[in-house]
């Protein structure tokens, strides 16, 4: 109970002074949906110095004065020169950083997410953030609080000893496997770091599932695999569950904050915990 009233007051803290709480630079692009979703944490979405952002595929969209751009490696040359004197975050891509140093005057932030879990891809974020922000120290320290009790949860739940495959796809009784897993990255790699869950057994974040090996792990006691699916059930719901055989069962979840790193991942992570593990 304690911890819950901790959670609520961090979240509380957040919404303080939020008339000087703004953007110091003349102009700023969020091309990174997970900056952009720190910047509505921090409620500036609105601040008139934002001047793009890009479309959140597959979340909620937000209310924003800035235009929505499909951002990428897809940009015209217009929207470049609208650019001009701008500060832009994007996630991390040598074609897109090529691209944007071709822009005139432009302050260039990187956002590099791979091989961190989201807690310190949100403190990594909060960093860069702060520095083109004027008053924003209360509100980016709750967020850090918040950040810091959302991980106390997750450090304090009951696991499980079942081992977790996570695919990214969704995974079918009647189908092959989706054809990527995602192991030391994200979500995932807060799991293994901070409540000791077994996972596929590797070192990268990110590879193609060997049958060999996931035979060898269902012999060696109980598997679930966890489908990720990129967008919101047609029927509404945000999870199911089956079984493939006595040694492995399945979850699929519909959730696309599950993809997308940073605080993102860290609501995913609340939300899910108690289906994953059956706390």
């Amino acid at each position: 109970m304690k911890l819950v009233t901790s959670l609520i007051l961090g979240l509380f803290i957040i919404s303080m002074e939020a008339n000087c709480c703004s953007i110091r630079v003349k102009k700023l692009v969020s091309l990174s949906i997970p900056v952009t979703y720190a910047l509505k944490k921090l409620e500036l979405l609105n601040d008139p110095a934002l001047k793009f952002v890009s479309t959140p595929f597959g979340l909620a969209s937000w209310k924003t004065s800035a235009e929505s751009i499909n951002g990428g490696i897809f940009l015209s040359n217009q929207y470049l020169e609208k650019f001009e004197g701008a500060s832009v975050f994007f996630d991390q891509s040598r074609d897109l950083r090529r691209f944007l140093k071709r822009g005139p005057e432009l302050n260039i932030f990187e956002v590099k997410s791979r091989g961190l879990d989201p807690f310190s891809m949100s403190d990594k974020i909060l960093q860069q953030l702060s520095s083109v922000l004027v008053k924003c120290d209360k509100k980016i320290n709750g967020l850090k609080q918040w950040l810091k009790l959302s991980l106390k949860k997750i450090k304090n739940h009951q696991k499980t000893d079942e081992k977790l495959i996570f695919f990214l796809g969704k995974v079918k009784k009647s189908s092959r496997l989706p054809n990527m897993i995602m192991n030391r990255d994200g979500f995932v790699l807060a799991l293994i770091n901070n409540l000791g869950i077994e996972s596929y057994p590797s070192e990268l974040s990110y590879l193609s599932p060997s049958q060999k090996i996931l035979g060898k792990l269902s012999k060696s006691g109980k598997v679930t695999y966890v489908g990720l699916v990129g967008h919101n059930d047609k029927k509404g719901k945000l999870f199911e569950k089956g079984s493939l055989n006595k040694q492995t069962s399945f979850i699929n979840f519909y959730a696309p904050k599950a993809l997308v790193p940073g605080i993102t991942q860290v609501e995913f992570l609340l939300s899910m915990l108690d289906v994953l593990f059956k706390g």
